[in-house]
């Protein structure tokens, strides 16, 4: 992006969702709020059985759960709410198989007047959670066991179609599929592929009217008597509008009383199945699946079969590049392998792993399995599932595919150690990652930052369970993208920011939409604008390709933005003739993860001063952790600066610096910073005293008032002395000869920051020189008087005091007699400097006559 455009952008932020590449969905996982199950058909429920399999569900929640479990019985409704603490799984009672809260969905076979279990039923087991939780539903008993992950009632679909095993094992077990309803006056059509056990035909359609709660099971017929029954797998269950035009999402269940599901290499043992369907809307077209581990090592293989199940027979899939032939019933391919495969197709498909018992399992430890495998596209990057020890499980194992980056940073129940992986033998870039475990009913979490597929499943003795690990079911119809404007360079993003301008559209996969309707006003204040905007026959701008599979995308006009960090989800409705419900119209809700802006920062270093320069620097990380890429900064005089790094020059003065920032993945922010330029530092000094004698210091200090901090002081003292002071303003010297100097000083903040230079002239003058004289030539006239005179002997220099001391001058007035010496002291000067001359000369006083004392030096005086 330009500068003066990204610094343009910025105020307005105008920004959401939408474009192509990184594609999002809903985010809808197997975590929910509300379930519903039924109590499926089973070997042991048939006459001359002993019901001896038991019903169990598991509750896995990553925060404290009340779990509400409503048994709608044949005599009774029970209610039981169980408390999950956090970060653990629970097991429910055993569910009833008798008397009034018996929900199995049983009855006697048609021989004995009854319908052998197919049929409507007024029974059902509904969870509700205050928190999202993961669920689960295992049928056990008697070395047979099928566990299935529950799929929460928000990502129950209208059409679905069954997938099972092949069905072998004895005359009593039946291939079975049923539609729970969870809302009242559901239509439902039913089209079975095989004849069922109360007789109805093969591909022939029947409707059932169901409410809240209720089933409809279809069982298979077995049309011999013999070990073999006719398999479901291809039935379609379609929820179609009731007599008001209305058509309500449906949960599907697929199954088998028990089988031994045969392949090649034999089986061994039977197994129920019990498995939870993905409704068509989730469906992908590319699948990276890997052989599940032996109880013998996590690095040795079975082999499994696979089944493919496509809704339009003119679906080409590829295995490993390869296309499959032999397309059953119009319904399913089907392949064995013991490696590591990829599946793609060019239109939706869902695909089944099998395990087998025998020599198929290459070990041990095993039995019969059916799990639902996600599409890449339904990849999660966090996920927590149920371990289990029923029935008579030993060893307990996930299998995961993840793309090999996200390797480093996966975490199974919080460790990176694992007990086998290699890379995808036919999907380079990706990785298969095995962990064990001994048996154990336990949580366990996993974790990347890349998204990941899983199955996880237990081991027994002639026991089994499996199950998928965990899932997005996002409706595939439909994805997102983001494109945030301010990186113009990519064409998507994976989320955006708040108040960062961002362009929408809409990917779509398996219809060209003949009307798309964006649903804005329904988010509130949270998106601007936030008006409903609706697009007939809307044409795609181009084509974008996202794990192999083809999109179109639908550009909205304008930019969004949002103001809240959360993930927003936008309502869009798409219509089209194919679309597989009574509307003909599909409301989606496409995800927009919104979060916090960058908090733009940057640093400035600077002395403050006009004459140096200001460095600005953005910094490469914002403190919440969002990584630049972008950069531009509005300096004065409404320049725009397009880069990480400015140095500049600034007059004196206040300013406010605007720093604007493009993170790598296109957010936008900006910050203002205020900056505070000064001029160079003042000049002025003051000298104490103005001027001295020599041998007396002066004290020189700056007395200007900087605005800046000053570090260094320049004094030159005119007599080719200079100094450079850093401890302060004030600066002793002592001139150690008298004359009149120059003393220049500057000031400075920096080598470039640095004050004018002021002078001063000042005067050192030189100390005085006292003489004096006397007339009394060594003796004291009779009337006592000595005449002195004294003198300066330097010119500017005056006498300033005279006295005459006794012998050290401590007196103020003269002192004779007796022949003491005397000593006259002269005080003479400067104003400001001054000396004392000093002489001691014997004055002799003149004797008179009849004195007992004279002196050689002076004759005896007279007197009259």
């Amino acid at each position: 992006m330009r500068a003066k455009d990204l610094i343009r952008v910025l105020p307005s932020a105008l920004g959401l969702l939408l474009l192509c590449g990184k594609g999002s969905a809903q985010n809808i996982s197997n975590r929910g709020r509300e379930f519903w199950v039924g109590y499926g058909h089973h070997q042991f429920m048939e006459p001359g059985q002993n019901n001896s399999q038991e019903m169990v569900l598991y509750f896995s929640a990553e925060q404290a759960a009340n779990v509400t479990v409503t048994i709608k019985g044949r005599a009774g409704t029970l209610v039981k709410t169980y408390a999950v603490p956090a970060n653990t799984v629970i097991a429910s009672d055993l569910i009833p198989k008798a008397g009034q809260y018996d929900c199995r969905l049983y009855d006697l076979p048609p021989s004995f007047g009854g319908s052998g279990g197919e049929g409507q039923f007024d029974l059902s087991i509904h969870i509700e959670s205050d928190v999202p939780v993961v669920a689960y539903a295992h049928t056990y008993g008697s070395a047979s066991s099928g566990a299935t992950m529950l799929i929460p009632v928000e990502a129950y679909g209208h059409q679905y179609y069954s997938l099972n095993s092949t069905q072998v094992y004895a005359s009593n077990c039946f291939s079975w599929a049923y539609v729970v309803a969870a809302y009242d006056n559901t239509v439902v059509e039913i089209t079975p592929t095989v004849q069922t056990r109360t007789g109805k035909p093969a591909g022939t359609p029947f409707t059932v009217n169901l409410n809240k709660g209720q089933i409809y099971q279809v069982i298979g017929a077995n049309l011999t008597g013999g070990s073999t029954s006719l398999e479901l797998s291809g039935t379609r269950f379609r929820s179609i509008a009731n007599g008001s035009g209305d058509c309500y999402p449906i949960a599907v269940f697929s199954g088998s009383s028990r089988t031994s599901n045969p392949i090649s290499c034999g089986s061994g043992g039977g197994d129920n199945d019990n498995q939870q369907s993905f409704p068509t809307q989730s469906w992908g077209k590319k699948y990276l699946i890997a052989p599940l581990s032996s109880s013998n090592g996590a690095s040795i293989f079975q082999r499994n079969s696979f089944r493919v199940l496509v809704k339009d027979p003119t679906t080409v899939v590829t295995r490993n590049g390869t296309p499959l032939t032999g397309l059953q019933r119009n319904s399913f391919y089907f392949f064995e392998s013991n490696t590591a495969d990829v599946i793609v197709a060019d239109k939706p498909i869902m695909v089944a792993q099998y395990m087998t018992g025998g020599n198929c399992l290459n070990g041990s430890l095993g039995d019969p399995e059916m799990i639902y495998l996600s599409p890449v596209e339904q990849g999660i990057k966090r996920l927590g599932f149920y371990r289990n020890n029923r029935e008579a499980i030993q060893v307990n194992y996930l299998t995961l595919v993840i793309p090999t980056p996200g390797v480093s940073s996966l975490r199974i129940d919080g460790s990176a150690t694992f007990d086998h992986s290699y890379p995808h033998p036919n999907a380079p870039g990706y990785t298969v990652v095995v962990k064990r475990w001994s048996a154990q009913a336990a949580q366990a979490r996993v974790s990347s930052d890349s998204a990941f597929t899983a199955v996880t499943y237990g081991l027994g003795s002639v026991e089994s369970y499996g199950y998928n690990a965990g899932t997005f079911i996002n409706n595939l119809n439909a994805r997102s993208g983001v494109q945030n404007l301010p990186d113009t360079a990519a064409r998507s993003h994976a989320y955006t920011c708040v108040n960062t301008p961002v362009r929408l559209s809409a990917l779509m996969a398996a219809y060209m939409p003949t009307r798309l309707d964006w649903n804005f006003s329904k988010l509130g204040n949270v998106v601007t604008p936030n008006r409903d905007t609706s697009i007939l026959n809307p044409v795609p701008v181009d084509t974008v390709y996202l794990n192999g599979i083809k999109y179109w995308r639908y550009e909205l006009p304008g930019t969004y933005t949002f103001s809240k960090a959360d993930t927003i989800y936008i309502p869009i409705s798409g219509y089209h003739p194919s679309i597989e419900n009574c509307y003909t119209r599909e409301d989606l809700t496409i995800p927009v993860i919104v979060k916090p802006k960058p908090s733009a920062d940057f640093s400035y270093s600077h002395t403050g001063c006009t004459r140096d320069s200001i460095f600005f620097r953005a910094k490469d990380t914002t403190s919440n952790g969002f990584v630049g890429r972008d950069y531009a900064w509005l300096m004065p005089n409404n320049r725009i600066v397009p880069r990480s790094r400015v140095d500049t020059l600034l007059s004196p003065g206040t300013y406010s610096i605007r720093f604007a920032v493009v993170t790598k993945d296109g957010c936008a922010s900006d910050t203002t910073r205020s900056v505070t330029i000064s001029d160079k530092p003042p000049a002025g000094f003051s000298t104490i005293p103005a001027s001295v004698c020599a041998g007396t210091g002066f004290q020189f200090k700056d007395t200007s008032s900087p605005s800046i901090t000053v570090t260094k002081w320049y004094w030159g003292f005119g007599n080719g002395k200079d100094t450079l002071n850093t401890a302060g303003p004030t600066q002793q010297y002592v001139y150690p000869a008298p004359g009149k100097y120059t003393v220049k000083h500057a000031s400075s903040s920096s080598p470039t920051c640095v004050s004018d230079t002021v002078t001063r002239d000042i005067v050192v003058y030189a100390n005085p020189e006292p003489s004096f004289t006397n007339d009394a030539n060594g003796c004291i006239a009779p009337d006592g008087k000595v005449r002195f005179s004294g003198s300066a002997r330097r010119a500017g220099h005056r006498l300033m005091a005279l006295e005459l001391r006794r012998r050290q001058c401590h007196a103020r007035q003269s002192e004779h007699g007796n022949g003491e010496g005397h000593a006259a002291c002269l005080q003479v000067g400067h104003v400001q400097c001054q000396a004392h001359g000093r002489d001691r000369e014997r004055l002799y006083p003149g004797h008179r006559d009849g004195a007992d004392l004279q002196s050689e030096a002076c004759p005896r005086l007279r007197g009259t």
